[in-house]
């Protein structure tokens, strides 16, 4: 889990396991790199900022939190509070 981060955070995803990834309190937004493979459950829960996706195997959920499905799914992968906006694209 990481906690509290201000200017934003970059992050490559190149699989994500059982225990999944925790992210929450980030200033500044998230740009999230998914590498081609990975397969997860996307959370999103109260953001301040924009949602901008250009990986073409999301599937998008209509619930309140933005909640996603990469690849077949997987492990989970959650923000919580941040004020920026989260940007997601296929990484490398």
């Amino acid at each position: 889990m990481m906690s509290s981060l201000a200017g934003g955070l970059s992050m490559t995803i190149a699989g994500v396991d059982e225990r999944g990834i925790h992210v929450s309190s980030v200033t500044g937004g998230i740009d999230l790199d998914v590498r081609k493979g990975v397969n997860a459950d996307l959370v999103v829960r109260r953001l301040v900022g924009h949602i901008r996706n250009d990986v073409s195997d999301v599937t998008r959920s209509d619930d309140s939190d933005y909640q996603a499905v990469i690849g077949s799914g997987g492990g989970k992968i959650l923000f919580e509070s941040i004020v920026g906006g989260v940007d997601i694209r296929r990484g490398r």
